[in-house]
């Protein structure tokens, strides 16, 4: 609420305002550039340390900010953990199965999602890191989890339909299930976040070109005949 100020002139007291700022909020920074640094700040510490090893204390000093600001666009904790997942899901995980499911075969849709997905986290390994200490923090504190932007949930759905789609197309063999395949696809894409964001995107493409040898059988020297016998 603005507080009224008066100065004397010559034709009596002129009245201005003078605009009072929000409990907390920090001046000479604009809301939205703020909010952006806090979750930045909030996906870094949270990937390093965890939800419960990270504080909002430890938030504002690495934002370079206040508790008070902190809290002006944080209420608490749990907010800017979900609004993290948020950011996280928007940048990596909703555009790489956008992608994703423009392709035809379950080989490449995987491939695409790596790879977009890669893509975005190499720009900020914390990222990467962030996604696969939240799969393991959600998993044991639902509390945690927001349902609406969950990037692991996000990931098993997409492959689940694009496990069945090549069933349907018959690339996969019919007597193929459906979860465990999708299980283990969640971990590997899991494993290449992990990879990416503890130890650097160097390898990024080439992790991208092995995973679509690997799934189309390009790597293996060995066949299948006709008649099941394996031969070199």
């Amino acid at each position: 609420m603005g507080r009224l100020s008066g100065r004397q002139t010559g034709c009596g007291v002129a009245v201005t305002a003078s605009v009072t700022r929000a409990p907390g909020r920090p001046a000479g920074r604009k809301p939205e550039q703020t909010r952006a640094d806090l979750v930045c700040s909030g996906r870094e510490l949270f990937s390093r340390y965890g939800y419960h090893g990270t504080t909002i204390a430890q938030v504002a000093q690495h934002a370079g900010l206040t508790r008070p600001a902190v809290h002006y666009h944080f209420p608490t904790k749990q907010a800017l953990y979900q609004q993290v997942t948020e950011d996280c899901y928007r940048t990596v995980v909703a555009p790489a199965a956008q992608e994703a499911v423009k392709e035809r075969t379950l080989a490449q849709q995987v491939s695409v999602f790596i790879d977009v997905g890669g893509r975005a986290i190499a720009q900020d390994r914390s990222a990467a890191a962030f996604l696969c200490t939240a799969a393991a923090e959600c998993a044991t504190r639902p509390n945690l989890l927001d349902s609406h932007h969950d990037p692991i949930t996000t990931v098993r759905e997409f492959l689940t339909s694009a496990v069945r789609t090549a069933l349907q197309r018959g690339e996969l063999r019919a007597d193929i299930e459906v979860e465990p395949l999708v299980e283990l696809l969640v971990a590997m894409l899991c494993g290449v976040w992990a990879y990416v964001g503890f130890l650097g995107a160097e390898h990024g493409r080439a992790i991208t070109s092995m995973t679509y040898q690997l799934l189309t059988g390009r790597l293996s020297l060995i066949s299948q005949p006709s008649d099941g016998q394996t031969k070199r």
